[in-house]
């Protein structure tokens, strides 16, 4: 029967750690997959002096320096923050200007960033009027009246 010793455990745990990585996603932050790879060299360091005990002390010194230096680095390159919008939700709460009248059961036009979007409301808005973007459904903002706060537009 074959048998393995602490070394080869080691290093299988480890590649058992990526592989439920990739399982997992990105969810982790890549947490196993670091882990793993760290449990792999300290895997071989212990076969290479065939002391399952520097093999452990090499994985926690790297498991170590990883949590204490590098782990912030790495999950501020690849966590996105929750505040950060993508894509047309950005335009959630921008002032756009009327192209076309819009009127309650009359979707009309609305100018924002350089870009013409179909707009509705549940008032009537004319041509040159400012509007603020409420919510978006697919390629139809809708808008309501721009609220005025010492000042500026919001």
């Amino acid at each position: 029967m074959f048998a393995l010793d602490a070394n080869q455990i080691w290093i299988i745990l480890g590649l058992l750690l990526i592989v439920s990585e990739l399982f997992i996603g990105v969810n982790t932050g890549f947490d196993l997959l670091i882990i793993g790879t760290i449990f792999i060299i300290g895997g071989f360091f212990g076969l290479i002096f065939l002391n399952f005990y520097i093999s452990l002390i090499f994985s926690i010194l790297l498991a170590l320096i990883y949590f204490i230096t590098l782990r912030r680095i790495v999950h501020s390159k690849i966590v996105t923050p929750m505040e950060t919008t993508l894509g047309v939700d950005q335009l959630i709460g921008q002032t756009a200007l009327v192209t076309a009248d819009i009127a309650p059961h009359k979707p009309g036009k609305v100018k924002l960033n350089d870009e013409e979007w179909r707009a509705r409301a549940t008032r009537k808005f004319s041509v040159g009027q400012e509007v603020e973007v409420k919510k978006i459904s697919g390629i139809t903002l809708t808008v309501k009246k721009v609220k005025i706060q010492k000042g500026k537009n919001v």
